[in-house]
């Protein structure tokens, strides 16, 4: 039962942490917008009328990854996809590169694959505890 206070708490924090930093982003960013006819430009996202779908489909579905991977948070370490939670490891790495390399600087991507890392690197420990790598092993003297 204290286990599930605690997972509780961190998982509280770490959406408050993320909503933080969203709302920190959307103020860093909030004197760049920009309207002139049909097209609304901030530094990180260009909405016109035949890409705004698209990108926002991309944002919600990147954000959904971290969604889910704080849902999974509450499952046992047993069900956690050892391949799976490094193939996203390695997906929000490269597309941490990505956004920051571009120009200019995509940072709400940034933050969005910097969460899912997190998040995704706390699932892979949770996984490799479960598993015993992570166990503390005693020098071969002491018993």
């Amino acid at each position: 039962m204290l286990l599930l206070a605690h997972s509780a708490v961190a998982f509280g924090l770490l959406l408050l942490l993320l909503l933080l930093l969203l709302l920190l982003l959307l103020l860093l960013h909030a004197p760049f917008i920009t309207h002139s006819g049909n097209i609304l430009t901030v530094p990180c996202l260009r909405w016109s009328s035949s890409s705004a779908f698209f990108e926002v489909e991309e944002i919600v579905a990147n954000w959904g990854f971290v969604v889910a991977g704080l849902v999974d948070m509450q499952k046992p370490p047993e069900m956690i996809s050892r391949n799976m939670t490094a193939a996203m490891c390695v997906y929000s790495g490269l597309f941490m590169r990505f956004a920051w390399m571009v120009q200019p600087r995509n940072y709400l991507l940034l933050v969005c694959h910097a969460s899912n890392e997190s998040v995704q690197l706390y699932q892979l420990s949770r996984w490799a505890k479960a598993q015993g790598f992570l166990e503390k092993k005693e020098p071969e003297g002491q018993h």
